[in-house]
């Protein structure tokens, strides 16, 4: 029998051992009259084990915020290196000052003026200093210092960009912007424009009107960069002197490229191939006189129905050929008869008169715009 003062005892020790126990986070399980316990911790380890071990539903939210997370960033690092990629093109189109001999200009310029500045004289050649214009079309180089194979050379090395420069000739001078040039040659003259100098016609590429008659051109080459020519006059070019005689020009092929021609003369040469007439359909005015042409070649002569009148005296077309020809186009003037090529009036007439205003004043005549 216990008495009561020990039963006192017992349970006092009983509240205490409880009481240590709570008081240091342990559970209690009682198994065979022994106390066991377990930390918090290591019950909570063995729930999370567990729950990984049984694939809980409560783990894939988690995984799938993760490739969320991932996604976003990947998302973000394309953006970053887009924003990069912006940052670089905006920093290649940010303006940065560009000095020339004593002029200024800024890096985003569409069109510089260049003139007075030698170029010549650069301690940067120019061909190194104009790939620095992102937006460059334009370039204006009056008496720069060089000569015309020097501008030429600048000129091919960019073509995407206009050149605006001065061509000088033995006799003649033509800025490459004109619209209209000619020498204005006569038969009595003794100076002519020759194709070392006439090469450098290819950068006028903006001539409407281009008279080169009575010189000894022969090389038009240069034709193939004037898309826009709309009168062209080839009259009397010598190709050079034979056992003192004179041999004109024989091939005008490269006449094709200038489909826009309304007023063509190439009267007294020694042309006889005229297919290249098969590539101009806007012809008004045509003057083939004093030139070999067999009748087989007539054929060129139709399809133009913009055609106004057509001189063709001393060619080797037939009379009966010339009747087919008129009999095509009854409202056309035409001579096969005559003498000196430009009788029977046609240096006359609105057509004749625009020309010569715009070989004149360098200008384009309403006759002949667009």
């Amino acid at each position: 029998m216990i008495n009561s003062s020990k039963k006192q005892f017992i349970h006092c020790g009983l509240f205490i051992l409880l009481s240590s126990v709570l008081l240091s986070g342990c559970t209690v399980s009682a198994g065979n009259d022994n106390i066991t316990t377990e930390t918090q911790e290591s019950l909570t380890d063995s729930e999370e084990l567990k729950n990984t071990e049984e694939g809980a539903t409560e783990s894939v939210p988690e995984s799938e915020d993760k490739a969320t997370v991932s996604s976003v960033s990947i998302t973000e690092t394309t953006d970053s290196a887009g924003d990069f990629a912006d940052k670089e093109t905006e920093s290649s189109n940010t303006a940065t000052e560009i000095v020339i001999g004593d002029k200024k200009f800024v890096s985003t310029d569409s069109e510089i003026d260049l003139s007075n500045i030698d170029l010549s004289q650069l301690d940067t050649p120019i061909e190194e200093i104009l790939p620095q214009f992102s937006n460059l079309t334009k370039v204006t180089m009056l008496n720069c210092g060089l000569d015309n194979e020097g501008y030429a050379a600048i000129c091919d090395a960019n073509p995407d960009i206009k050149f605006v420069w001065e061509i000088i000739m033995s006799h003649w001078t033509v800025r490459t912007d004109q619209v209209a040039f000619g020498t204005f040659k006569t038969c009595d003259q003794t100076f002519f424009l020759h194709d070392d100098e006439a090469k450098y016609l290819k950068y006028c590429t903006d001539l409407v009107a281009l008279d080169l008659g009575h010189n000894y051109v022969t090389d038009l080459s240069f034709l193939q960069y004037m898309p826009d020519l709309k009168v062209l006059i080839l009259v009397d070019n010598v190709h050079h002197w034979e056992d003192e005689k004179i041999r004109h020009i024989t091939d005008l092929s490269y006449v094709s490229c200038c489909p826009k021609l309304e007023y063509l003369e190439f009267f007294c040469n020694s042309v006889s191939d005229i297919s290249f007439l098969a590539s101009l359909p806007n012809l008004t005015d045509l003057n083939i006189s004093y030139n070999p042409i067999p009748t087989e070649m007539a054929q060129y002569l139709y399809g133009m129905p913009k055609l106004q009148r057509l001189w063709m005296e001393h060619t080797r077309i037939s009379y009966d050929e010339f009747t087919k020809l008129q009999a095509s186009y009854p409202n056309v003037e035409m001579y096969y008869y005559g003498e000196g090529s430009i009788d029977h009036g046609w240096r006359t007439g609105s057509h004749y008169q625009a020309m010569r205003n715009m070989l004149k004043n360098n200008v384009i005549d309403p006759v002949y715009a667009d």
